[in-house]
């Protein structure tokens, strides 16, 4: 077994060679590498990508995505693990194991990791360098009844014809008279104003620093410039990478990543969002509000959500997810979600049990 290391540098390298975009298994796509070199809060020599060879083929990788944290009056570095993946055939190997202890030792133990499996909860669990996980508590609102999404998860109902379509028809036929019953009878707070920007002026840059100030996790203007022109799904691959794949998903039928300023009348900020659209599915990677007026804020994010078209919504901002839970608004569905996060025993010097994490930390931002 081979381990390859690649770094910041490396990685520039990459960016035009077909041949490392042509094998059977992809260790990381063009869009994800492209944002990776583009990362703020990375260096030359940060080693961002660690892959495991039997001869030529790839049988095990691990991504790193460098970031920092607030500590004391200064900044820290560390690095999310992302993106970690052994062939199933070659699982008894060890190589995933050795990609995770060779990346502790690249990172002088400073890992963390956001969202992952309970396979993965187990390894973090038991090698004895990780505290304990921390369970991030959500909610996920479902508008309308997805059909394919329906059918994925009672695969009998594929064979009732075209039923589910009918039935996925109807529930959209009411729950769209319901929504337009509340956006004409129903709202109830004040007429805020919501703008799309296309970047990020001073008034929202002192908004972020004096409502963000306390954040450990804290995110600037050109982390958030470079989080929404730089994902890493795309609608359509840049090269034609063939019979390779990539493990995780990266190819979508609709994505779209936007910034948006919510003001009152007078034009003073009251909250800044960014929100990804992903197959019908609207994420908040970034919330920051004022802390007046957050019962008004859940009700224009209910309302962005119906004007998108969005089939569903997923928050773990604790505000919004106790808003949301108190609310009657026409939604379908309401139902608990779950992240898990877990920290590297060397970031001792943060309380992250106690932090309040926004959606978008790890890789949530990009995806």
């Amino acid at each position: 077994m081979k381990i390859t290391t690649l770094t910041l540098a490396d990685l520039r390298l990459k960016v035009d060679d077909h041949d490392f975009f042509s094998g059977s298994l992809l260790p990381i796509t063009h869009q994800r590498l492209l944002s990776q070199i583009n990362n703020p809060r990375a260096e030359h020599d940060d080693v961002l990508l660690l892959v495991a060879h039997e001869g030529e083929r790839v049988i095990a990788f691990l991504g790193v995505l460098p970031d920092t944290y607030r500590s004391g009056d200064g900044q820290r570095r560390f690095a999310w693990i992302s993106g970690w993946w052994v062939e199933p055939d070659t699982a008894k190997s060890g190589a995933g194991a050795i990609l995770l202890m060779k990346a502790l030792a690249l990172w002088q133990g400073r890992l963390a990791v956001a969202g992952f499996t309970e396979s993965a909860r187990r390894v973090y669990e038991g090698c004895g360098r990780f505290q304990p996980v921390i369970e991030n508590s959500g909610l996920t609102i479902d508008l309308l009844l997805d059909k394919d999404v329906f059918c994925r998860r009672f695969p009998l109902l594929k064979r009732l014809g075209p039923l589910p379509k009918l039935i996925s028809g109807a529930v959209a036929l009411l729950q769209n008279l319901r929504c337009a019953h509340w956006r004409r009878f129903g709202r109830h707070g004040a007429r805020n104003q919501v703008r799309i920007t296309d970047g990020i002026d001073d008034s929202v840059v002192s908004f972020l620093e004096v409502h963000g100030r306390d954040e450990v996790l804290w995110r600037s203007a050109a982390e958030i410039e470079w989080m929404t022109s730089m994902p890493w799904v795309v609608t359509q691959p840049r090269f034609d990478v063939g019979t390779s794949s990539y493990p995780f998903s990266d190819s979508v039928r609709s994505f779209k990543a936007q910034r948006l300023e919510v003001r009152d009348a007078s034009d003073h900020l009251c909250a800044f969002f960014v929100a990804t659209l992903r197959d019908g599915e609207l994420k908040l990677p970034i919330a920051v509000l004022a802390d007046d007026d957050v019962a008004g804020m859940a009700e224009i994010i209910f309302d962005v959500m119906i004007e998108v078209g969005a089939h569903r919504l997923t928050t773990y901002h604790p505000d919004l997810v106790r808003e949301f839970n108190s609310t009657r608004w026409p939604v379908l569905v309401k139902r608990p979600a779950q992240r898990l996060f877990v920290f590297s025993k060397k970031l001792d010097d943060a309380d992250f049990s106690r932090l309040t994490f926004s959606d978008g930390e790890g890789d949530g931002g990009f995806t």
